[in-house]
């Protein structure tokens, strides 16, 4: 019980660090634009009903009341301020806390998802996908590794509920430059090889790329060898890094690409 303790703990300091690096980033760019004061998040009060849409994990209706507000920025610094005080006070668990910053931060995605989505496309690098099979329960690392890679450049997504054949599907029709795979125990190495060779076999991209990476991957690469990727991440920040600069090595070294 104590480890599972432990865990949510850890997905609600890690989902409240993405929702708040994302109101940084989106303050900072708004700021800079001037259409954006800070000193007016301390005039403005987060509704009732915008909380309480944070709290149904109503992504809709809480994207609705900030479109309203005219000033969702200083919503968004409201809401944490108030899920800070909760979690400091004890009134809400911390399951609904890590619920409330994940819708919150989601529905930053959506209020800003027509400037984004149009620049990504625009200068997107490759198209990504981060795979976490449905035997895995837990999605909040995976998705803010997904977060950052957009932010690098890539046009990147989350799979996530889809079983084996659900994947060779999407593949054999979309084309996809790399494909993640996260893995949360070691059990579920087992069968992996296989996965990533019918996902070669399958994928319409002939040179698509494969990482592995998750909490059962550690110690050297040089172990894992035998399960056919390309790339063998033991932390986040090694899989970020192929996608900031191991994907264009190797894509050099294969003579593919020039930039």
């Amino acid at each position: 019980m104590t480890g599972l303790v432990d865990e949510l703990y850890e997905d609600c300091e890690q989902t409240a660090g993405w929702a708040m690096q994302g109101i940084s980033d989106l303050a900072s760019i708004l700021i800079h634009s001037g259409w954006f004061h800070p000193e007016q998040s301390s005039r403005d009060t987060m509704s009732s009903a915008f909380f309480s849409a944070l709290g149904s994990r109503d992504v809709s209706k809480a994207t609705e009341l900030g479109q309203l507000s005219g000033n969702w920025p200083a919503l968004a610094m409201g809401a944490i301020t108030q899920l800070d005080q909760a979690w400091q006070d004890d009134t809400l668990s911390i399951g609904d806390i890590t619920e409330a910053y994940w819708t919150l931060r989601r529905t930053l995605d959506a209020l800003t998802a027509n400037p984004v989505r149009a620049t990504g496309r625009s200068l997107s690098i490759g198209a990504a996908v981060v795979y976490v099979p449905s035997s895995e329960q837990h999605t909040f690392g995976p998705q803010m590794l997904v977060d950052k890679i957009n932010r690098a450049g890539w046009d990147a997504q989350l799979w996530h509920s889809l079983g084996s054949s659900a994947i060779m599907e999407q593949l054999s029709s979309k084309h996809v430059d790399v494909l993640g795979i996260s893995v949360g125990t070691d059990n579920r190495l087992h069968g992996l090889a296989d996965l990533i060779s019918d996902v070669r076999f399958c994928s319409i991209n002939p040179d698509i790329k494969i990482v592995i990476g998750g909490s059962a991957i550690c110690g050297t690469s040089v172990q894992y060898e035998f399960l056919g990727a390309d790339w063998v991440a033991a932390s986040a920040e090694d899989s970020l890094q192929f996608f900031q600069h191991g994907w264009s090595e190797l894509q050099r070294r294969e003579g593919r690409f020039n930039g």
